[in-house]
């Protein structure tokens, strides 16, 4: 498989395809760098949408409930274009982490 759409498959499939590149994948940090980001991004991505859940109580989340769904969208179809293209883009604090552990190993 050619190292961008095994980059794009680990932001295709939240969490799971993360996880699974990043454990098969032994040399090509291209690779292995999009699928941790991925994980990060995907469980982050969960976070705010459980706090933003969690404020309907409030009336709030309402009005977040969208705007962090619609966010993760953009991200998300943005990062899988990038994938595509052989760019590593770096999140913010997400991606800077996920290259600092990519160079440890």
């Amino acid at each position: 498989m050619e190292p961008n759409m095994a980059a794009v498959f680990s932001y295709m499939f939240p969490i799971i395809g993360g996880v699974v590149f990043f454990t098969s994948e032994k040399k090509n940090t291209f690779i292995k760098f999009h699928a941790l980001q991925s994980f990060l991004f995907w469980l982050a991505v969960w976070g705010a949408m459980f706090i933003a859940q969690s404020l309907t109580l409030i009336l709030i989340g309402f009005l977040l409930l969208p705007i962090v769904s619609l966010g993760a969208f953009v991200i998300w179809v943005y990062l899988m274009w990038k994938a595509y293209n052989n760019i590593e883009i770096e999140l913010p604090y997400i991606g800077k982490f996920a290259r600092e552990q990519i160079n440890k190993s």
